[in-house]
């Protein structure tokens, strides 16, 4: 990536604004971008003539942070708790976030061009063959805010998801980047797993892991407390197998609880929380943790304060 980046040339989008791709790894447009060299977030040059305003739009999975260059620029927006549109002005050095799912347009009502750098994370997922559009995470909603009541704004985030999966797939594809066919997903079994111990003192197995998470067995002897740790990058969500016992966790600034726990029960383990459970002395807890992201490695957990005492040797 020892080069310099500029922008590519400027074209009529669907919202109705010239916007020229920039640093977009997620772009059939920037082929030679590769995939993941960026990191999830991407960069793309927009203009908008004077008196012009663009489609009321909204991305349903990407936070878009709007940055004005030079000129200036009116961006209208309406997100679920604001009853009316409410407009935000923009001078240069300034900028906006439009979270997901918030309608907005972008609106230039003066005589010069307006200069502007789109900032998205995720990457902004724009994907074609030829003059065929496959997906783009921009959904138009209505050409001015008048038609809003004629067009049914609603968008299913479950289902642009799935669809960017898949687009997100087809540009893997056409860059050369493509992951393991079905044929190597093989089924994982409990039995077949080497145990190791934990940072926090419990046995695990890993068991299986995708692109954005995993799925591990744990078991803490009965009557065991663990280390108390904390996690810097991962959320972890627990499902009792079987036994009992209880869970401490604590965040800076708050209050720590204990919950307890038994076969049924599901917990959840925040990014940048503390934490440490025990087994109840009737018998072993055995958990079900899904992680995500996947799980990094040993570094990933680090000492950390806790609700119960631990075992001395």
């Amino acid at each position: 990536m020892n080069r310099i980046f500029e922008p590519r040339g400027y074209s009529r989008v669907r919202d109705g604004t010239d916007v020229s791709p920039f640093l977009n790894a997620t772009d059939t447009k920037q082929m030679d971008v590769p995939l993941g060299r960026l990191g999830d977030m991407s960069i793309a040059a927009g203009r908008i003539g004077p008196k012009i305003h663009s489609w009321v739009h909204l991305h349903p999975v990407v936070t878009q942070v709007t940055y004005l260059l030079s000129g200036r620029l009116c961006v209208r927006m309406q997100d679920a708790r604001a009853a009316q549109p409410y407009d935000v002005g923009l001078r240069p050095g300034q900028a906006v976030v439009t979270p997901p799912e918030t309608l907005f347009q972008l609106r230039n009502d003066n005589e010069e061009i307006a200069e502007l750098l789109y900032i998205t994370a995720p990457s902004y997922v724009h994907a074609s063959i030829g003059n065929d559009l496959i997906y783009d995470d921009a959904v138009m909603v209505a050409e001015s805010w008048e038609g809003l009541g004629l067009i049914n704004g609603n968008v299913s985030v479950f289902e642009a998801q799935a669809n960017r999966a898949r687009a997100l797939r087809r540009i893997a594809e056409l860059k050369g980047d493509t992951s393991e066919p079905l044929t190597k997903e093989d089924v994982i079994s409990l039995k077949s797993v080497t145990p190791y111990s934990a940072p926090d003192g419990s046995e695990i197995r890993m068991l299986i892991s995708g692109e954005h998470g995993g799925l591990a067995h744990c078991v803490l002897a009965a009557s065991k407390p663990s280390v108390p740790v904390r996690h810097q990058t991962v959320e972890e969500l627990w499902y009792v197998l079987e036994g009992s016992g209880e869970v401490w966790r604590g965040r800076n600034g708050e209050e720590p609880r204990i919950d307890h726990i038994c076969t049924g029960d599901s917990i959840r383990i925040p990014v940048d929380t503390s934490f440490q459970f025990r087994a109840d002395p009737a018998g072993d807890l055995k958990l079900l943790i899904a992680t995500m992201p996947r799980w990094p490695g040993a570094h990933e957990a680090v000492p950390s304060v806790g609700g119960f005492a631990t075992e001395t040797k």
